[in-house]
Order: structure tokens, then C-alpha cells, then sequence
């Protein structure tokens, strides 16, 4: 299988898992949205388009606006060929932007980076997680927004590695 057929099937395979119903996550996901591949505005002039973002759900939905860095709590980005891209340019942007948590899946190291503590550098942490790891997001709010993180009592994203890599 190449690099480039394993993202594509990695990308179906997330969001089968974040977006089908009756799965675990989904019932955590209940009180959120699930992009996929739609862009996000970080500033005036930059709207990325994350493989998956988890984001507050807004009544009014997304119709007359993309989501910005305070909707936003989770990024995922899938690296296949481009993970130090990935690593150096896309997570630290997300980082300065104040999304409180960015997962990088390198498919050829067959590891997640999760990125957390954002501020005006990037993201202040990088946890390495490898095959029988598991995941945590708390799922927080980003700078200005309500924090319903785990330690508040609101939701939580718990993932095996082993389920990402399949």
C-alpha cells in the first residue's frame, strides 16, 4: 500500500471512528462538531484545511463563517510525506493561533505527537505517543473560551494508538 493510499484510508478510517454512530467517541463528540478537511481561520489572511478538527458546536452552525481558533478544540493532522512540514510550520501555527491541542499522526514513524499549552511560540509541549499508548484530550476550550476540560468534569477524548494505526 503506498504512503499516499494509507492517508487517504487513515482520513476514512477517523472519521469513521469520530463520526459513527454509537461509537464511544461519538457520544463524546455529541456536544461538538467534526470537520473534515474544511478550513479553519487562525487570522485575517490564514485558513487551513486540518484533516480533522473537533469544534464547539454553534447553534447557528458554520454557515456564515469557517471555524476560528476559539471554536476549535482539537486539530488532527495526518502527515504521510510531509510530517516535518507538518511538525515545523502547521502544528506551531495552531500552537501561536491558541487551539489548545494539535495530534500529528506520522504514518511512516507510526506515532502521534499531541501538541498542547499553546501561546505566542507555539505549543510549549510535544508528548510522543507510539503503539500501545493511549490518548487523552480533555477537549478544553481555546484562550477566551469556557474550559469544560476534563479537570471541570466536561468531555474527554480517550484513543489507543493501536486503534489510529489499525
Amino acid at each position: 500500500m503506498t504512503i499516499y493510499r494509507q492517508y487517504d484510508d487513515l482520513v476514512i478510517l477517523y472519521n469513521e471512528k469520530f463520526a459513527r454512530p454509537g461509537q464511544m467517541i461519538m457520544a463524546t463528540l455529541l456536544d461538538q462538531g467534526l470537520s473534515v478537511q474544511n478550513p479553519i481561520r487562525l487570522d485575517r489572511h490564514t485558513e487551513p484545511r486540518p484533516d480533522l478538527v473537533v469544534a464547539r458546536r454553534r447553534q447557528s452552525g458554520y454557515t456564515d463563517r469557517h471555524p476560528d481558533a476559539d471554536d476549535v478544540l482539537l486539530v488532527v493532522e495526518v502527515a504521510d510525506s510531509s510530517p516535518r512540514h507538518d511538525r515545523e510550520q502547521k502544528a506551531p501555527r495552531y500552537g501561536k493561533a491558541g487551539i489548545p491541542e494539535t495530534w500529528l499522526v506520522d504514518l511512516a514513524a507510526g506515532t502521534v505527537t499531541v501538541y498542547s499549552d499553546p501561546g505566542p511560540d507555539g505549543y510549549a509541549r510535544a508528548q510522543v505517543r507510539r503503539r500501545g499508548d493511549g490518548l487523552r484530550s480533555a477537549l478544553r476550550r481555546a484562550a477566551g473560551g469556557e474550559d469544560r476540560g476534563a479537570a471541570d468534569g466536561g468531555p474527554t477524548l480517550d484513543v489507543r494508538i493501536d486503534e489510529i494505526f489499525g
